[in-house]
């Protein structure tokens, strides 16, 4: 990350995606996302012999201009492995359990549940929850913790309005992305696949959505 001058602020690799929080003051992040793609791929396919391509179509990307949004983001990103279907009906107890120890995030190193990596760039975050370093770290295990119990409303609301606008307004998701500001169809494609695994899990969800739905179509009439 050094010759390309990025500043990753955090992470969390889940089995088919990734997120990544970074900085880019060159204004590099194609040609960087290029190389961790290609770099990624070389080295899942030496560790796991095997070829070919390992990732599907072109990487998502938002920009991120307030504080407030960006602390949002983090605990959004940071709570990906506890809102899976295998661990959304786990006890709270081992939903925070497995979120303190996941090996692939950096959040253990946020609130010192593991060492904290070279190449990550943990202050910026933690200096917005407190002036003082020695609180920094537990209050931002509170702040993202107290999301387990319910994934941030933002970023349904969100895959809300792409799946209506795809439904009812007749639009493509590439034109979707533009319209919300996404980088690409594809991240209209991973929100559509999330809201419906949530709505799987939610029947206030389903209800609301159908709900809507059929409000849309009376409309039309």
């Amino acid at each position: 990350m050094a010759s390309f001058e990025i500043r990753l602020y955090l992470y969390c690799l889940m089995t088919n995606h990734v997120h990544l929080v970074v900085e880019t003051p060159r204004a590099n992040l194609g040609r960087f996302m290029h190389q961790v793609q290609t770099a990624y791929t070389v080295y899942f396919n030496h560790r796991h012999r095997r070829h070919g391509h390992l990732t599907q179509g072109r990487y998502g990307a938002r920009l991120v201009a307030e504080d407030a949004y960006i602390l949002k983001l983090s605990r959004y990103v940071h709570l990906n492995p506890v809102f899976t279907a295998s661990m959304r009906k786990r006890p709270v107890a081992e939903r925070l359990t497995l979120l303190r120890q996941y090996p692939w995030s950096s959040y253990p190193g946020y609130i010192g549940r593991s060492r904290r990596l070279a190449f990550v760039d943990y202050a910026p975050i933690l200096a917005m929850m407190s002036p003082d370093e020695s609180r920094q770290a537990r209050t931002y295990r509170r702040f993202v913790e107290a999301g387990v119990s319910d994934v941030d409303a933002e970023f349904i609301e969100e895959q809300k309005a792409s799946r209506l606008l795809c439904d009812h307004g007749a639009l493509t998701q590439r034109q979707v992305a533009d319209l919300l500001k996404l980088r690409s169809g594809a991240a209209v494609s991973l929100q559509l696949r999330r809201l419906a695994d949530e709505a799987r899990h939610s029947r206030p969800l389903r209800k609301q959505l159908a709900r809507i739905r059929e409000e849309l179509q009376n409309s039309q009439h």
